[in-house]
């Protein structure tokens, strides 16, 4: 059964076999888990996931995003460019998301993607903030990637609850070329998972606030 047919099963399986762990195949396999469904999915690679960051593990179209803010953003430079404005599209600033449980979107470079040394990796685990652990016993991870010359933000990569939302903020970051003081120096609301965000930055310098223990 393709991606289509399998929405459209009238009664529910005690068990599915899924093959493939993209992007559409977890999706599948995360929504017929929470109804109850054995799940068993098949890889062919030894990760799942394989064009979001190795840490955070195709939905693609001539390297872009096969997802509707990215056909949107597309359409509404279409229009303003026939309009007589000149405009273009930027990937750099286009999320990419797997709508999963836990959720997984990211932003800009992954570490794969950059030279050896140019970069720096800060990273905070979701169990160590408390309304992650509230949502979803603290399930998830985010990484920020940074250029280490000028500090300045690349690469935002989350997997964990409300990723969605939370990476508008790493889209903004990359869009600007916010540095990484300058995200640390912004205030996040508390408790909010948003917290975890300004954490892995200060991750990148060596000084999160609440990282637990390591065992």
């Amino acid at each position: 059964m393709g991606s289509t047919g399998v929405l459209a099963l009238e009664q529910l399986p005690k068990t599915m076999i899924v093959i493939g762990a993209g992007v559409i195949g977890l999706e599948v396999a995360c929504a017929y888990a929470a109804f109850g469904t054995k799940i068993t999915v098949i890889e062919a690679l030894d990760h799942v996931l394989s064009m979001l960051d190795a840490d955070i593990t195709a939905d693609c179209v001539q390297g872009y995003a096969q997802l509707a803010h990215t056909a949107s953003r597309m359409g509404e430079i279409s229009a303003e460019n026939i309009m007589g404005l000149n405009t273009t599209y930027d990937e750099s600033t286009n999320p990419t998301c797997v709508y999963m449980e836990p959720e997984a979107a990211a932003v800009g470079f992954r570490e794969d993607q950059l030279e050896t040394g140019t970069y720096e990796v800060g990273t905070f685990p979701m169990m160590a903030n408390g309304k992650a652990l509230i949502t979803n016993g603290g399930e998830g991870l985010i990484k920020i990637i940074a250029d280490k010359e000028t500090e300045k933000i690349v690469g935002m990569h989350m997997i964990g609850p409300r990723a969605m939302d939370l990476i508008a903020e790493g889209a903004v970051a990359v869009r600007v070329g916010m540095k990484v003081d300058e995200l640390i120096e912004t205030i996040h609301l508390h408790p909010t998972i948003s917290e975890a965000v300004r954490e892995a930055a200060l991750s990148l310098q060596g000084r999160t606030l609440n990282m637990p223990p390591a065992k």
